[in-house]
């Protein structure tokens, strides 16, 4: 665990929620648009501070032993619109990356 345990279960649940947002605009399954209007209206949830003491690369390299990761490749559910998700979504470290860079910005 790449936390070493400082990070609770649900922190890591919402900053992995934030996360998906964003790889899901980078990727281009959703509007910047629709992005916003989600942001907008869960503006009273915040990723803790405590996440952004994680190291974005360490992260990524977790993902690695994640049940969702087959073949060397990370696996993720990304959104279109509200209510309607697509699994099984392979991306590339970058986007990742850039993901955890902007949930970051957020707390």
């Amino acid at each position: 665990m790449q936390s070493n345990y400082r990070l609770k279960h649900g922190e890591a649940v919402v900053g992995g929620i934030f996360c998906a947002l964003f790889l899901s605009e980078i990727l281009d399954y959703m509007t910047p648009k629709t992005l916003n209007v989600i942001l907008r209206d869960f503006s009273f949830i915040k990723p803790h501070k405590k996440i952004t003491l994680l190291n974005a690369n360490s992260v990524f390299s977790s993902m690695s032993s994640d049940k969702k990761s087959s073949m060397g490749k990370s696996r993720f559910v990304v959104v279109e619109d509200i209510g309607n998700i697509v699994v099984d979504v392979v991306s590339d470290k970058s986007s990742v990356l850039t993901s955890i860079e902007k949930m970051n910005k957020l707390v």
